[in-house]
């Protein structure tokens, strides 16, 4: 009977594995790179959009600080975390909505007594 030897170390005619297991080795780490700039670009977008819904709302700093605390590293477990925080917030502005829209009419209201606006410049 034919018997292989494999060797557990490494030398200039061994590598001590196969090349279809380095192949597939080579293959696995090419998906969890693009598996982790897919994670990486995922959790930017939700960085954005978590901010720009922070400064609208005025959500306050300790809640920000607490909720950042807690995200580390790119895991599902930091994306779901992400997820639940946007839905959180757009809850919070659909809830906020009617308020934010009227504090934007009184900003605006403010700016054209400002600039002594009259009412056809103000209406166009």
């Amino acid at each position: 009977s034919d018997y292989t030897i494999v060797s557990l170390f490494e030398s200039s005619s061994c590598t001590g594995i196969s090349n279809e297991a380095l192949e597939r080795l080579i293959n696995r780490l090419a998906e969890l790179n693009g598996e982790k700039r897919r994670r990486r670009a995922r959790l930017g977008e939700m960085g954005t959009a978590i901010a720009a819904l922070w400064t609208m709302l005025r959500v306050p700093p300790e809640e920000q600080r607490a909720f950042t605390e807690n995200v580390r590293g790119l895991g599902m477990d930091t994306i779901r975390l992400g997820e639940r925080e946007l839905i959180r917030l757009h809850e919070l502005k659909s809830e906020m909505i009617g308020k934010l829209i009227r504090e934007q009419r009184e900003q605006i209201a403010v700016l054209w007594e400002k600039t002594n606006a009259t009412e056809s410049e103000k209406a166009s």
